[in-house]
């Protein structure tokens, strides 16, 4: 009877662990993602179709944004760094690996025509280097994010070092969210000149940074939001941010804004 009990309490526990918000979150990042890659079209002849196509393209352009802020909440918990790199390598690392490694010998492999080993075997040197310069250089190409995630993992000390900083002089992350947020208004109108965040490992780490920190903050105050007042004024806000970026991509002319 002990084990039974013991077992209902371990999946109650469970139970109590999964947060239904941060599920949705998940649930509207996995939306975004997939609508980016919908290829919805924005232009035709060099003008735009519609506003309400830029407006859409906004709303679902910050899909992984929303999972860097998801990793916020969990990110600070007090796990060994050993620990986390042997998580890394085999929750990450190695399916990644030969995931990059499949879609390197089948990109462009014709199932009806060619033999499979004698396809593979075409490989050049000069195909094996490209290969292996991209792993150094943490370029993934659609599997960036997962680069940019190792080499958040990889950086943890320095993460934890400020989030301690942060902690021991009470500075709250959402001031340092302003002004992350004040230098990426500034790079999206000089069309990224400044920081150059892009889907590669190195550059892509800038991107997340602020929506990490913010995670981690929204967690340490989340009885503060509970209100559902609150929920209102932040969808107002999303909305509205969207609506003015919507508005600056018009009247640029450039869909910068939203790559």
């Amino acid at each position: 009877m002990n084990s039974i009990e013991e077992n209902e309490n371990k999946i109650l526990l469970d139970k109590k662990m999964i947060d239904p918000s941060i599920e949705l979150l998940r649930i509207i990042g996995c939306i975004c993602v997939i609508a980016t890659h919908i290829k919805l079209e924005l232009k035709v002849k060099n003008e735009f179709i519609n506003f309400t196509r830029i407006i859409i393209g906004c709303l679902c352009a910050d899909g992984v944004g929303i999972f860097w802020y998801i990793m916020g909440f969990f990110f600070f918990k007090q796990i060994p760094y050993k620990k986390r790199l042997k998580l890394l390598i085999k929750k990450i690392i190695i399916p990644l690996v030969i995931t990059t490694f499949f879609y390197f010998y089948f990109i462009n492999y014709n199932f009806n025509n060619i033999e499979i080993l004698s396809y593979i075997l075409k490989k050049s040197k000069k195909d094996y280097l490209k290969l292996f310069n991209k792993f150094l250089c943490f370029d993934g190409d659609h599997l960036w994010f997962c680069y940019v995630y190792i080499l958040i993992v990889f950086l943890y000390p320095s993460f934890e070092g400020l989030n301690n900083i942060f902690e021991k002089y009470k500075i709250n992350s959402y001031k340092i969210f302003l002004i992350f947020l004040f230098i990426f208004i500034e790079n999206d109108f000089l069309k990224n000149k400044v920081l150059d965040i892009n889907h590669h490992g190195f550059n892509g780490v800038l991107g997340a940074i602020p929506f990490i920190f913010c995670g981690n903050e929204l967690k340490k105050n989340i009885n503060k939001f509970k209100n559902k007042k609150y929920y209102s004024f932040f969808i107002l806000i999303f909305i509205g941010m969207n609506i003015l970026r919507s508005f600056l991509i018009k009247i640029i002319g450039d869909t910068f804004l939203i790559k």
